[in-house]
């Protein structure tokens, strides 16, 4: 999806696969140090967590893009809210997941609350398994990665000719999701290690990093990157509310008369 990316792994599990609040925020911290422009977090909890909030913060104020999984706690109605952090928190784009079929239905497991930002292909995903196998997973941690690595592929510097399998990538419907989906799916902290902790953080001048000239220009943070998005990828899917509006997208590869052609044929 975005081959000239570089990609930089942070473990923040334990070894029984459960996260730790202090390590997810040490990695954000050192992926931000290490001039990560874009972060994804397959990973989410029920309540907010101080310092991990702040660490989220922090990368917002260094220019850095955060990517997270909304929440697998769906109810299937897209009228509850049903909440994960860090995906709700202002700073992160949180990605629900959706169905790769006719009308792109919204997982039901993928939660739904108003700070579900995007939506991205998060069922029966072709996955990695340890061991070197393949496995199919479900879970709004396989569709943030479509998401992060779409925007990865705005960023680059070269427009990719190679599409992958699942080529669309979607944004926000009235739904969102914690880590793993109906059929699992594992949380994950990856951008773009081993981590070290640091007494004090460096200003957000220090850390900012440096965007290269990429595919389309303008984009230098998260503001202009979601107005982009907005502008030119997004494609209403979402479910009207009381109010008879959504205020939902769809992101894609594909220009307009191509996804109409390629669902028509699904």
């Amino acid at each position: 999806m975005a081959p000239d990316a570089d990609i930089y792994d942070y473990r923040v599990f334990g070894r029984r696969g459960t996260g730790i609040d202090r390590a997810i925020g040490l990695a954000i911290d050192q992926a931000i140090a290490d001039g990560c422009q874009v972060i994804n977090m397959s990973l989410g909890g029920p309540r907010p967590f101080g310092p991990i909030g702040s660490a989220v913060k922090r990368a917002y104020d260094a220019g850095v893009i955060v990517v997270c999984a909304a929440g697998n706690e769906g109810d299937g109605n897209p009228l509850t809210n049903e909440n994960s952090w860090p995906a709700n928190y202002t700073e992160s784009i949180s990605v629900a997941a959706l169905v790769k079929s006719d009308g792109l239905p919204v997982a039901r497991f993928s939660n739904s609350n108003v700070e579900v930002d995007y939506s991205g292909i998060g069922v029966n995903v072709l996955s990695l398994k340890p061991g070197g196998d393949v496995m199919r997973l479900s879970g709004t941690s396989m569709a943030s990665p479509h998401v992060a690595g779409f925007i990865a592929s705005l960023l680059s510097k070269e427009k990719s000719t190679e599409r992958p399998d699942d080529e669309i990538v979607t944004g926000p419907p009235n739904g969102g999701g914690g880590d793993d989906g109906d059929n699992g799916g594992g949380g994950g902290f990856d951008c773009c290690g081993l981590f070290s902790v640091s007494s004090a953080y460096p200003t957000p001048e220090q850390i900012r990093p440096k965007f290269k000239k990429s595919v389309f220009d303008g984009i230098t943070d998260d503001a202009s990157l979601r107005k982009m998005l907005n502008e030119r990828f997004a494609i209403d899917i979402g479910v009207k509310g009381p109010d008879n509006e959504t205020g939902l997208g769809f992101l894609t590869y594909l220009s307009k008369d191509e996804l109409t052609d390629a669902l028509d044929q699904l």
